[in-house]
């Protein structure tokens, strides 16, 4: 068989992880009660139980990459200056007020920085999810989604000269080789 130490359970929210360890700590006090609460060279071995993010996280620091992680304020306001950016480029006035009401939502900047980090690792573009089910509360905006996709590359650039990396961005680094 395989080792636990060998194996890694990975979850994306803190609370799965913790019910993880608990389930695992009653497993094994179930099966062998003689280990539960070993210490030192005797304990029981335990698989890696984290986040897909701490894991992310982890890889990187053993690889030694370099990155600074985004704030979520440092985000909506990257993602603001790329809309803005793109103000110029709108012709009518209809879809300039879209755009000023976008980025005076912060609710909304949030869940269309949650739409950039899906369409970025589903590799789709921008203008599908914004339509989707799943992120209907931008349906206000669907007559600036043909711009959605211009305001992902340049949300992407503002990161990029920034420095910084989001959750996202952190989980593709760590699955690069």
């Amino acid at each position: 068989g395989v080792s636990p130490s060998q194996i890694a359970a990975l979850s994306f929210s803190n609370t799965s992880v913790s019910e993880l360890k608990a389930s695992w700590a009653d497993l094994c006090h179930k099966n062998d009660s003689s280990n539960t609460g070993r210490a030192g060279k005797d304990a029981q071995p335990v698989p890696s139980m984290m986040t897909a993010h701490g894991f992310a996280l982890k890889t990187l620091k053993r690889r030694g990459t370099r990155f600074t992680l985004l704030k979520d304020s440092e985000a909506k306001q990257l993602l603001k200056k790329a809309i803005n950016t793109l103000k110029k480029k709108a012709s009518r006035k209809a879809t300039m007020t879209l755009i000023s009401k976008l980025c005076a939502n912060t609710l909304h900047l949030k869940l269309f920085l949650d739409a950039i980090s899906v369409a970025t690792a589903r590799g789709k573009p921008l203008h599908e999810l914004i339509s989707s089910p799943r992120f209907e509360e931008l349906a206000p905006y669907a007559e600036i989604k043909n711009l959605s996709d211009a305001i992902s590359r340049n949300y992407k650039q503002a990161k990029k000269d920034a420095s910084k990396v989001d959750y996202g961005d952190m989980l593709a680094l760590a699955s690069d080789e």
